[in-house]
């Protein structure tokens, strides 16, 4: 059996080679344990009901899995519910394939930590990542976006820091989704990290949706409501740049590593406020998802998706995805292998069709950059040719009135 390390070499192979057919596995999986979720946070599609397929996954799904399990050097055991709720996830997580090398990724309110579940997280093997969702530094604020106690999953966060000792292992993160609600507690969330020995803190923005799918969020919670529209911080760039400066400042003198998703996705670049004290305070981490382009590249094309070839998202009704940006599923483990989808008709056309720089017919509809950018650039050149033809029109138009007033002053003369 080839190890992590191994079949990423190979991984990195195919891709370069424009392989369709492949003798590797993803060396990047998403295994979605469940979509059950014990709390109702205002900017999931749990407080509004719109989670289609509440459910955890099968324990038939993951005994499928092994096989691939093996070769990953990365996996996230979370999709959009709680994992710690879910039997597959502890089913997952002890599985002996995975290899001790393998970075092993979980997002967890951890409100439903206890010391059974306690001792199954210490003993694991592979490089374990705990990020825990909190959102808040404050009581009040916590109650609202999540609807449930910090100082519950705080005491929780205590323990767990404090059972692994000087083990270091697992890593613990804390992470706030910013809105205009919690935006000014971003320096006490830090200093409440640092309080409570985590090993690192996690900023995102929420995301700026379409318009209607925004005005589903509006929810009354106790004296406070909710939406999700005018809670978007593109509403107050100025007042969330400011803040993440404090807060990146902050981590530096505290000597907390704070992972912004990426300075780009993070600030507001059209307004002021980003200050050259905040970028040495980042210390960032590759994100747990397929590798795009090069660092700085403007333009991102279609042969610079990975996707196919290094990542596979598995659901809890054992749906096979190859991103989570929109493209349809390839195939399902309850009608076939692991290995006939990874090397079916299906995958194999999402190869081809990215290595000769085409954006596949599976991923039109989809929201990742290489989509957005390739649907940006079609749209600019139908508006070139669009002005070119307006132009050519006009000038045959100045072509065909001259040659009128010609013809009439030849029959004046």
């Amino acid at each position: 059996m080839r190890t992590p390390s191994e079949n990423a070499r190979l991984v990195d192979q195919a891709y370069r080679e424009g392989a369709t057919r492949l003798e590797c596995g993803p060396s990047i999986l998403t295994i979605e344990s469940t979509s059950i979720c014990n709390l109702r946070c205002v900017m999931c599609p749990h407080a509004i009901d719109a989670v289609q397929r509440p459910k955890h996954m099968p324990g038939s799904v993951i005994d499928k899995l092994s096989g691939v399990l093996a070769l990953a050097s990365e996996a996230q055991l979370h999709g959009i519910g709680e994992p710690l709720s879910s039997p597959a996830f502890w089913s997952a997580l002890e599985n002996p394939a995975i290899h001790p090398d393998c970075n092993l990724n979980i997002n967890t309110n951890l409100t439903l930590l206890n010391d059974r579940k306690l001792a199954l997280l210490l003993g694991v093997k592979a490089r374990l990542k705990i990020n825990v969702s909190i959102d808040a530094a404050t009581e009040r604020t916590y109650a609202r976006i999540r609807g449930a106690e910090l100082g519950e999953v705080v005491d929780n966060v205590r323990k767990l820091v404090a059972a692994r000792g000087d083990r270091q292992r697992p890593i613990v993160y804390i992470n706030m989704t910013l809105m205009r609600e919690n935006i000014e507690e971003a320096v006490p969330f830090v200093e409440m990290a640092h309080r409570l020995g985590v090993d690192g803190v996690f900023f995102f923005q929420m995301n700026h949706q379409p318009p209607e799918q925004m005005e589903r969020y509006r929810i009354d919670r106790d004296d406070w409501h909710f939406d999700y529209t005018q809670q978007g911080l593109w509403n107050f760039k100025t007042l969330s740049n400011r803040c993440l400066n404090e807060a990146l400042e902050r981590g530096r003198q505290l000597g907390m590593p704070l992972f912004p998703e990426g300075l780009a996705g993070l600030f507001f670049d059209d307004v002021p406020a980003v200050t050259a004290v905040a970028v040495p305070a980042v210390v960032q981490e590759p994100p747990a998802e397929a590798a795009g382009p090069t660092p700085g590249q403007a333009n991102p094309e279609p042969r610079d998706c990975r996707a196919p070839w290094e990542w596979s998202l598995i659901t809890t009704n054992g749906e096979v995805l190859p991103c989570c940006y929109g493209a349809p599923p390839v195939g399902n483990l309850n009608d076939s292998s692991f290995e006939e989808i990874w090397n079916g008709e299906a995958m194999q056309t999402l190869r081809k069709s990215l290595s000769e720089n085409r954006i596949p017919k599976a991923c039109e509809k989809g929201i990742c950059k290489y989509v957005l950018n390739a649907r940006l650039a079609r749209e600019e050149e139908e508006f070139r040719r669009s002005e070119a033809d307006k132009a050519e029109a006009e000038r045959r138009r100045g072509l065909r009135g001259l040659a009128l007033a010609g013809l009439d002053l030849l029959r004046r003369r």
